[in-house]
């Protein structure tokens, strides 16, 4: 007969020492060094003198640490030269949407229907 086997706890875990990076960059990654996460290049690109590339989760491409607030200037930027040509036209597209949207439901509240009760019922 073999002894009883005793549980044994789970091992403690270890405390995390400084904040994890949330997207190291791919130059980190293949040399496997600590990304500092700066924008628009880590201290290790800099180092190296290599463009700062991340990948995106969703499709998998490498772009700049950077991308986005590129992004964002370049609207802003075709958003001013819209504008120069054609001051007529709303830049705020989303508040548009957004109240047209308030607006009918409100009406529909006052009228006391809701979007379920103005579909026909079936055959």
């Amino acid at each position: 007969m073999s002894a009883p086997r005793r549980a044994t706890p789970p091992a403690a875990k270890r405390p995390r020492i400084g904040e994890r990076t949330t997207l190291e960059c791919i130059g980190c990654k293949q040399k496997k060094l600590k990304c500092n996460g700066r924008s628009p290049k880590c201290q290790n690109c800099v180092k190296s003198g290599r463009d700062c590339l991340v990948e995106d989760p969703a499709t998998g491409l490498h772009r700049p640490r950077d991308y986005l607030k590129s992004l964002e200037s370049r609207v802003a930027y075709l958003e001013s030269l819209l504008q120069q040509v054609r001051p007529d036209v709303a830049l705020d597209h989303m508040a548009a949407v957004g109240h047209s949207q308030r607006s009918s439901s409100l009406e529909r509240r006052r009228k006391g229907t809701t979007a379920r009760q103005k579909r026909p019922s079936g055959p």
